[in-house]
């Protein structure tokens, strides 16, 4: 974590479809989702993260989450995302999460904390597929998507260069 740029205090809301902001301020926050979706990947089977900004500046960027059947990260995790991204003691929050002490839509998704988060469930394979855009800054943060997955001990798996409705098509498929 301590590998990408601390932001300070400037708070990253999740808002419609994921975060978005000034590409500079994402990188810590794209390995931190890419924790907390390989943890979900790990329990559903299958994520997907795309890196892209659509029409915004191009020293923007974002990130879209998406669940199992290609539709956009579930309502209920969406909180539990902006506590992740905004720890101020990303340890403290994972172990706090692992232990089962931060309520939150885990806990009724087969989330076993005894097992911690970073186990690694038999019937589960915990992939998460990865998309970017053509902005230069995209496939950094990518990178840090993929580290935060591969720490969770989830399975990245980069499809490059597509649009968010082909990566959306991917992830159903």
């Amino acid at each position: 974590d301590k590998t990408y740029p601390d932001i300070g205090d400037r708070y990253l809301g999740y808002g419609t479809a994921g975060f978005r902001t000034r590409a500079e301020f994402l990188e810590r926050a794209c390995f931190r989702v890419g924790v907390l979706v390989g943890v979900r990947a790990k329990m559903t089977g299958l994520m997907g993260v795309m890196i892209t900004a659509s029409h915004n500046l191009k020293q923007d960027n974002g990130l879209k989450i998406m669940d199992k059947d290609g539709s956009m990260l579930a309502a209920n995790w969406e909180k539990l995302t902006e506590i992740v991204v905004n720890s101020k003691d990303l340890s403290k929050t994972l172990s706090d999460l692992s232990e089962g002490k931060i309520d939150g839509p885990h806990m009724d998704s087969g989330f076993d904390s005894t097992k911690g988060i970073f186990f690694e469930p038999s019937n589960m394979n915990g992939y998460v597929f990865l998309g970017k855009d053509t902005r230069e800054h995209s496939s950094k943060l990518l990178e840090a998507v993929r580290a935060g997955v591969t720490l969770i001990r989830g399975k990245p798996h980069d499809f490059g260069l597509v649009t968010t409705p082909q990566l959306h098509n991917i992830v159903q498929r």
